[in-house]
């Protein structure tokens, strides 16, 4: 294919079950623009655009560690912050923050996904790294991230951030106090 190679196991699902695995030049082909694949004695011979490529069947294997995530940056509203080791609190005007991450694959260099969750809602996929959050109202939030490797594996404890955004002055118990007393004065 235009994209590398994609194995179809039927041998340890049976015939109603399959899995497709796809090799690229993350796993040793020297172009993903191949004209033909031959197999013979546990090897498979891979015809490129730029030459030979060799997959020895018995050395594929799947990945199973689960691929943790960490946080590599902050930044609040467009200028870079010291990554906190607690809750970040952001002022009201302050309430654009973007959160660099990378995740771990020792087999599939680069080949992981990414989603989060804000405050318990569905996991969304991420497109780009750091992940933005833009005009964020008043309140706390939580964001978690997790990586996804190419087998499917997920992150075992997916990374946690936690940030506040403070309120304005007029949202706060003391102002609403303040201006209940004055006209409770009146």
């Amino acid at each position: 294919t235009q994209t590398g190679l994609g194995w179809i196991n039927t041998y340890d699902f049976g015939q109603d079950q399959f899995e497709v695995k796809w090799f690229d030049t993350n796993d040793g082909l020297h172009t993903e623009k191949l004209k033909d694949v031959y197999e013979f004695g546990g090897h498979i011979w891979i015809a490129g655009e730029r030459g030979l490529s060799l997959l020895e069947k018995s050395k594929i294997q799947e990945e199973f560690y689960k691929p943790p995530v960490y946080v590599t940056g902050i930044s609040r509203n467009g200028r870079e912050i010291e990554i906190p080791e607690n809750n970040l609190l952001l002022s009201n005007e302050e309430n654009n923050i973007s959160i660099y991450f990378t995740g771990i694959s020792f087999r599939n260099r680069g080949k992981l996904s990414f989603e989060y969750m804000l405050n318990e809602t569905a996991w969304m996929p991420i497109n780009s790294n750091p992940l933005r959050f833009e005009s964020l109202k008043t309140g706390k939030y939580e964001v978690k991230i997790k990586a996804i490797s190419r087998d499917g594996l997920e992150s075992e404890q997916p990374l946690s951030f936690n940030f506040e955004v403070a309120p304005q002055f007029y949202e706060t118990w003391w102002f609403i106090g303040l201006i209940i007393f004055t006209f409770a004065a009146l």
